[in-house]
């Protein structure tokens, strides 16, 4: 007779002990969970909310350190009011408004992060498409120069379908500019998507970048 042990840590999520609610639960547990989070692994959520995701993130993944930071300053309360909520929980996040479409906008060096994970607008609740067009493209340019040189480092993504293009083309445009030999082995690239419900009308995709691998040099 074979008896399995399973080891694991139970942890609640943080939605039923907040009272500023944003994404849903299972949700924030997959952009977390998607990054790969290790100990003392730095991450960001550039556009945070009332936190979330990383609340989510912290509570799971306790041994890394978490950056919370929005242009918006009233997020960044409700943010501080759901960290205030959950206590002794949540005692590596760090919160700050911020505007990431700017140059430099993140209060960070260059290659510190490890780890990446937003919620982008989707131009309904915040801003609009158009506002998208330009924002998408300058986000992730800032959001590019504060990611770690590592193979290992990840961003990902939540955005709807009509937004997955923009999305798609402004990874791309991270690139421009970049054709040495050495900087084409660093290129970003989209390496996965998945596709789920978000709510009745909107299709959600979580969307994993990476540095593209290095091609060439595999036997075969």
């Amino acid at each position: 007779t074979h008896t399995h042990t399973h080891t694991h840590t139970h942890t609640h999520s943080v939605n039923g002990r907040i009272s500023e609610r944003g994404l849903k639960n299972v949700e924030c547990w997959a952009l977390s969970k998607t990054l790969d989070i290790k100990e003392e692994h730095l991450i960001i959520d550039p556009m945070c909310g009332a936190g979330s995701t990383l609340f989510e993130a912290a509570r799971f993944w306790p041994n890394a350190k978490y950056v919370g930071l929005d242009v918006d300053p009233r997020q960044i309360e409700r943010a501080r009011t759901n960290a205030r909520q959950l206590g002794a929980s949540v005692p590596n996040v760090q919160l700050q408004p911020a505007d990431v479409s700017m140059l430099r906008g993140i209060p960070m060096k260059d290659g510190e992060c490890n780890g990446l994970m937003c919620d982008l607008p989707f131009g309904k609740q915040y801003g609009s498409r158009a506002d998208n067009l330009d924002l998408y493209p300058r986000a992730l340019a800032e959001f590019a120069r504060v990611m770690s040189p590592s193979p290992s480092a990840k961003m990902v993504f939540l955005t709807d379908s009509l937004n997955l293009p923009l999305l798609q083309a402004a990874v791309t445009s991270i690139n421009d500019g970049h054709d040495s030999d050495e900087a084409k082995n660093k290129k970003w690239s989209v390496t996965a998507i998945r596709s789920f419900e978000l709510s009745p009308n909107t299709t959600g995709n979580i969307v994993l970048v990476q540095r593209a691998p290095i091609q060439g040099g595999e036997g075969g």
